[in-house]
């Protein structure tokens, strides 16, 4: 079997290596950087011209980073924005991270933002298209509706951008722990009258405030029709607005995506992310 990852250390940096299962970059053979950690400028340095060194060595092509294996584990590096907290599930890192990046050949491979808005007077009154109906997620038949939802994704994904399919072990693994958090009013399934999924969203409080968090968070939202995105946004506004959020962030966008468009009507970007990548 071959090795999946190459653990770096030093007594002030460490990473790891990703060396299959990782996006693939204009078919070049590619590896990933993660994990990384540093306690100063020099020490970042000297970690990743031995990753860079390593991956050389053993025929790869291309790296990028910082990513722990592909997109749907933590990846990008924060590179601009306001000084508020970082809001739940946000990449968090010191300013001089993505400065190492840069020094030592990375350049920017994927830009991306989050945007933040106040969600009174959003709703627009959207509906589905038709035949398409909006639900809460059933929770007490997560499992299934985890399942649909993984179905989806690799469909509705397929051509994002440094896309790599996940496994429906690997995608229950990823969203089983955050079921206890997992609000159905905010996990809306937009479904045909024969209960086939076509569009899902999924929000979550901002628990980094605490137990009463004035924000809500749209981490994801996709569909297979056109009209069902704009939809399940909407409501996700008249939820926001009728529940008592002051905020609503639409996270981590990437530049290219339509979802971005979407929301330039209500929203402003605060918080700027970049993902790195460089020949080898």
């Amino acid at each position: 079997m071959a090795v999946k990852t190459k653990d770096l250390k030093t007594n002030s940096a460490l990473c790891t290596l990703w060396l299959a299962d990782t996006p693939q970059y204009e078919s070049r053979k590619t590896a990933t950087i993660g994990n990384f950690q540093a306690e100063n400028k020099k020490a970042g340095t000297d970690i990743i011209n031995q990753a860079l060194q390593y991956l050389t060595d053993n025929g790869f092509e291309y790296a990028i980073g910082p990513m722990n294996g592909n997109t749907w584990h933590s990846y990008r590096f924060v590179t601009g924005g306001d000084n508020s907290p970082p809001f739940l599930m946000e990449p968090k890192n010191p300013d001089f991270y993505p400065v190492i990046f840069q020094d030592t050949g990375f350049e920017p491979l994927g830009e991306y933002s989050s945007a933040k808005m106040n969600p009174i007077g959003a709703y627009e009154g959207i509906h589905p298209p038709e035949g398409i109906y909006i639900r809460e997620f059933q929770k007490e038949h997560a499992k299934e509706e985890l399942c649909k939802i993984w179905q989806l994704s690799l469909e509705t994904f397929a051509h994002n951008f440094l896309y790599t399919p996940i496994d429906k072990k690997d995608f229950m693994a990823l969203y089983t722990p955050i079921l206890d958090k997992l609000l159905p009013e905010y996990v809306l399934m937009a479904e045909t009258a024969n209960g086939t999924l076509k569009g899902f969203l999924f929000a979550i409080p901002d628990y980094t405030q605490g137990s009463s968090p004035d924000c809500l968070i749209v981490k994801t939202y996709a569909s297979l029709q056109r009209g069902i995105g704009g939809a399940l946004l909407d409501m996700i506004h008249k939820r926001a607005e009728e529940n008592g959020f002051q905020n609503l962030i639409h996270a981590l966008m990437y530049d290219g995506n339509i979802s971005k468009k979407r929301t330039a009507k209500f929203s402003k970007p605060f918080r700027r992310y970049t993902l790195y990548g460089r020949e080898l």
